[in-house]
């Protein structure tokens, strides 16, 4: 089961280390449903977002292709957090991506805690 804080913000997603339980999920996925090269890395790439961030709203920059640099993540409704991605928008509106990746092997109530933004 993922870590509760999140990491670190801002991070690129590439630069998070990949648990072992998605790689091994990952590669049951990809070899079931014949994904390899880009496919496979993307993903990847979505089973890191669901472990590190699933259940929030993310907003990065970025895109699949080139990789995410995560810059805020939490729960919309949250004061804190919408601020930040508020002032975020209004000082870097173009290039902006909101993600919203799903929970990762996570009880229902149970929720990340958002680490600060730095």
């Amino acid at each position: 089961m993922p870590n509760k804080t999140l990491p670190p913000l801002p991070v690129l997603l590439n630069d998070l280390p990949t648990p072992q339980i998605v790689i091994e999920e990952n590669d049951d996925f990809c070899r079931r449903y014949g994904r390899t090269g880009l496919s496979k890395k993307d993903s990847l790439d979505e089973g890191k977002l669901q472990y590190y961030f699933g259940g929030l709203f993310v907003v990065a920059t970025g895109s699949r292709k080139y990789g995410y640099r995560i810059l805020a993540a939490g729960k919309p409704g949250n004061p804190e957090f919408d601020a930040h991605a508020r002032e975020m928008i209004n000082q870097q509106p173009e290039g902006l991506v909101v993600l919203t990746p799903g929970r990762w092997d996570e009880p229902e109530g149970e929720e990340p805690v958002a680490s600060p933004p730095s």
